[in-house]
């Protein structure tokens, strides 16, 4: 298989699991930089990959979850995260659990809207050849996500 052959695969594949896993190490080396808005780099990374609207979204979004979820995870294990979570929590009366979640989503929203972002893009730069090709490779059975 020579490196031409290799390009157009993954140029015109959609793979979503391979996007999941680029958006988990992606996303978790982005917010080692401390800029949270980069998680729509790791979703668009995600959604080039995936190529499929919704399906796009969820694998980003879920891999910006699973990759900040594992930043607070070591980060409550090494400091007085919980500690940090009520004090803050106290000041604007709300508890140090639902701060969590509401940062996991506010991730996750950023993700999934960056894998939305890259799966259109990468679709509208293709137009013709990725619908010709999808119509391909769902007639043969022969798509990778099935």
């Amino acid at each position: 298989m020579d490196v031409k052959n290799i390009g157009k695969k993954i140029l015109f594949s959609e793979n979503i699991i391979a996007g999941f896993l680029v958006a988990i190490g992606l996303g978790f080396l982005l917010d080692l930089t401390g800029a949270w808005y980069l998680m729509l780099v790791a979703g668009a990374v995600c959604g080039f990959l995936a190529k499929q609207g919704f399906k796009s979204f969820i694998a980003g979004f879920a891999g910006v979850v699973v990759a900040w979820g594992i930043y607070f995870i070591d980060y409550a294990i090494e400091s007085s995260f919980v500690k940090f979570l009520d004090l803050i929590g106290t000041a604007i009366d709300i508890p140090g659990a639902v701060l969590v979640i509401v940062a996991l989503l506010i991730g996750g929203a950023l993700g999934g809207t960056g894998a939305l972002v890259g799966a259109f893009t990468t679709q509208l730069i293709l137009g013709d050849r990725y619908k010709e090709r999808r119509d391909k490779d769902h007639v043969e059975g022969s798509r990778i996500d099935e």
